[in-house]
């Protein structure tokens, strides 16, 4: 099995030697680039792999921004870890390097010790990436509630009949959440912060990818008007708060076709 390599862009001569021995005494083969220029030769011109990158924000000649823009652009690279050493003073790069993917950083001046730590968590989770995902068979309910203690009553008791579940706090959030992970049926608050509940379901169902995919709205509003507004909006049932969750988990089971026979 081939052993672990790190790419260390820095012009600082000091730390760069520092992280060089301190890598090498955890088995890293170590290439290090005084500038960006240079580290991007050693990527794409040699063609060399690399298990993970550490770069400098204020490497010269090209920027720590270029040099992610063209890790993550490249299909050969995208996937490879890549760990910023930030300096206070540049969080605008800091911003762009994390929209482009970039998902860990630490604040200069560093530990080696640290840049060691943070380096082998994302291995590790490159690692857990790659690993195929485990197919389940259970279906996946996502509620969407501000309320945390209910939302949490509701994935303690769901998850305790056989449901995958998943929870968001707020509209954008919980829209968000749909989209990642296609659940098979939705419970909606109808008062959430951000985006409410209505047109949360009304996005959904209007969404030819969603259209079909169960929304039970949940509401602290008993008004005749409010129920009607949900269903228009394409709303699957609707239940006033305080329910029962027995009586919720039946309808639950009957929209997904659950059979308990």
């Amino acid at each position: 099995m081939p052993g672990k390599s790190v790419l260390i862009m820095s012009d600082n001569y000091e730390l760069g030697e520092e992280l060089k021995a301190k890598f090498t005494g955890h088995n890293y083969e170590v290439t290090v680039a005084g500038d960006g220029k240079r580290g991007l030769y050693e990527i794409f011109t040699a063609e060399r792999d690399f298990s993970a990158v550490v770069i400098d924000d204020k490497i010269p000649l090209v920027s720590m921004v270029e040099v992610s823009r063209q890790l993550k652009a490249n299909p050969r690279t995208k996937s490879w870890p890549v760990l910023i050493l930030s300096d206070e003073n540049e969080k605008h790069a800091l911003m762009e390097a994390q929209d482009l993917g970039i998902t860990k950083y630490i604040k200069k001046p560093v530990a080696s010790d640290i840049v060691i730590y943070m380096t082998e968590q994302l291995l590790g989770e490159a690692a857990a990436a790659s690993q195929p995902k485990p197919v389940s068979d259970r279906k996946k309910i996502i509620v969407i509630d501000d309320e945390v203690p209910i939302a949490r009553m509701l994935k303690i008791r769901l998850e305790a009949n056989g449901f995958e579940v998943s929870m968001a706090h707020d509209g954008q959030a919980g829209l968000d959440l749909v989209h990642k992970e296609n659940p098979d049926l939705i419970l909606l608050d109808l008062v959430l912060p951000v985006i409410d509940g209505f047109k949360v379901c009304r996005i959904l169902k209007f969404d030819n990818k969603y259209k079909d995919t169960p929304i039970i709205m949940l509401t602290a509003r008993s008004a005749e008007e409010s129920q009607k507004l949900g269903q228009q909006m394409g709303a699957n049932a609707y239940f006033t708060k305080p329910f029962e969750p027995d009586v919720l988990l039946k309808k639950i089971e009957e929209l997904l076709k659950i059979s308990k026979t």
